[in-house]
């Protein structure tokens, strides 16, 4: 199996042994093996790209920036936090097409952005908050770019979720009035992707005039 695949399908399976719902052994023993294959894959494919011709000659397979974007995926299920900032920094330094994986690494960039914001009390923590939203909001601008409609409209759904699990830690009283500008954004591009999941956008919308009532 070429090297390329096999980092693959092995941060696909550290994916997998990241799910509680995943059959098999005790969760907490499955999640341990999953996390030790993150680590040796990605200590491979850091090798393979920083030598080109260094294992087995695949250097230059590994060097596409997907592989990293999905190596920061993984390790964001695995709560591995710092092999994902060190993905996605790697990735970003390559200046990769703005592309379906730039958007997914930018979804990483915001979460570990928001995992800041506990560090944090008012006004900081509000702050970190926000500069976690603005990287799901620049995500969100390539998505609607008109040459990525609706090619990337499942994108949209996607940085739906992500958004909503960030800005839950300022939806209260008094501060929810701040997430108004951008969850309009959110709102709106559910509708112009006319996404399937009504529940969802209605609670989005409900959401969001909770927001206005705020402020």
């Amino acid at each position: 199996m070429a090297l390329d695949r096999k980092i693959r399908v092995a941060l696909h399976l550290s994916n997998a042994f990241a799910d509680p719902d995943y059959e098999g052994e005790d969760y907490e023993k499955r999640r341990e093996q999953g996390r030790k294959i993150l680590k040796e894959s990605f200590q491979q494919l850091v090798r393979g790209r920083n030598r080109q011709n260094g294992i087995l000659g695949e250097g230059e397979e590994l060097s596409a920036p997907d592989s990293l974007t999905k190596a920061a995926e993984s390790a964001m299920r695995n709560e591995e936090n710092e092999i994902a900032a060190t993905a996605v920094h790697e990735f970003f330094l390559q200046d990769p097409p703005k592309n379906q994986f730039y958007c997914r690494s930018l979804f990483v960039k915001a979460q570990l952005e928001a995992l800041k914001a506990a560090r944090f009390a008012g006004d900081k923590a509000l702050k970190q908050t926000q500069k976690a939203i603005a990287v799901l909001l620049e995500a969100l601008e390539i998505m609607l770019k008109p040459e990525n409609r609706p090619r990337y409209d499942f994108l949209i759904y996607n940085v739906s979720v992500h958004y909503w699990r960030i800005s839950r830690q300022i939806l209260r009283p008094g501060v929810m009035q701040f997430v108004v500008e951008s969850m309009s954004k959110i709102v709106q591009a559910l509708e112009d992707a006319d996404d399937q999941d009504k529940a969802w956008r209605s609670r989005y919308h409900m959401t969001l005039a909770k927001c206005y009532d705020d402020a």
